[in-house]
């Protein structure tokens, strides 16, 4: 984190802050999507991919205080923080970690101010659905008296490829503590018959 006297006042403070990032908690400003489907013999493969930038996510709450609300604290917050060698001895080296040391009841400190270290910029490119079907032919089903049967896989939200897995949140997130359920990994497998 950088500060700058932006006013020109020899004083960094609350005066030389300026905006960072973009709208939080709203609708990227930058959206894409292609979806298509492709057909070989008698199997259709179908694809749905959507990304957005432009978009700034605030961590704050659980993600960014440590055991807010007399909670727990975040695993890789506890895994990978500024700390001392021996905790007993405030002279010890420090050791350092991606976050803040910890300030238990200390949400004034410098190390939780606003900065983009925070806020993050969210990109991210999606294979939304993924469906792969066979039908089976025509042929073999009129032996059986079966006008048309196909068998088919879907996937839904099947990656992403983003620059918020290292907070462990969905990059389509809007509540900046986190707390909201992440969109699910889904399989599904099924046919469709018509006799």
């Amino acid at each position: 984190m950088i500060f700058k006297d932006l006013n020109n006042d020899g004083i960094i403070n609350d005066l030389d802050v300026e905006p960072i990032g973009y709208a939080e908690g709203a609708l990227p400003y930058f959206n894409y999507g292609i979806n298509g489907s492709v057909t070989w013999k008698n199997i259709t493969i179908a694809f749905d991919f959507a990304g957005a930038g432009m978009q700034s996510f605030f961590r704050d709450w659980e993600l960014k205080y440590p055991f807010q609300n007399n909670g727990n604290l975040l695993r890789f917050f506890a895994e990978d923080h500024w700390r001392r060698e021996d905790p007993y001895d405030p002279n010890s080296r420090w050791i350092p970690g991606r976050y803040p040391a910890l300030r238990k009841d200390l949400n004034t400190h410098v190390n939780y101010r606003r900065s983009d270290y925070w806020v993050t910029n969210v990109r991210y490119f999606r294979l939304r659905n993924l469906e792969i079907g066979y039908n089976i032919p025509r042929s073999l089903l009129e032996r059986v008296g079966i006008s048309q049967l196909r068998i088919f896989a879907n996937g839904t939200n099947l990656f992403s490829l983003d620059n918020v897995k290292a907070f462990e949140i969905d990059p389509e997130i809007a509540s900046t503590n986190g707390l909201v359920y992440p969109q699910q990994r889904l399989y599904t497998f099924g046919f469709n018959l018509s006799l």
